[in-house]
C-alpha cells in the first residue's frame, strides 16, 4: 500500500478483503488523494497487470470493488491541480 493514504505500509491480506477495504485499513486517504485513480499492481505469469480503479464510483456502488490477493500492491496517486 503506497501513496496518498494516511499509513501506507505492507498489510496482511486476508479473504474478503477488497481494495476500498485496505485503503480503509491505511488509515483513509489524505487529502491530497486522487481515489478515482486508484492503482492495483497484480503479477500475473510473470508480468505485472496495471488494473485502475475508481473508488469514488465504487463507494456510490457503480464499480465493483475488486478483491485483493496476497501481492498485490496498491497506490493511490496524487490529485492533479
Amino acid at each position: 500500500m503506497s501513496g496518498e493514504v494516511k499509513n501506507p505500509g505492507g498489510y496482511s491480506v486476508q479473504e474478503g478483503l477488497t481494495v476500498l477495504s485496505v485503503c480503509t485499513l491505511a488509515g483513509g486517504f489524505t487529502d491530497y488523494a486522487a481515489p478515482n485513480r486508484v492503482k492495483l499492481l497484480r503479477t500475473e505469469n510473470g508480468r505485472i497487470r496495471t488494473i485502475e480503479i475508481d473508488l469514488s464510483k465504487v463507494r456510490r456502488g457503480r464499480t465493483p470493488d475488486l478483491a485483493v490477493m496476497a501481492g498485490d500492491h496498491i497506490d493511490v496517486p496524487h490529485r492533479r491541480y
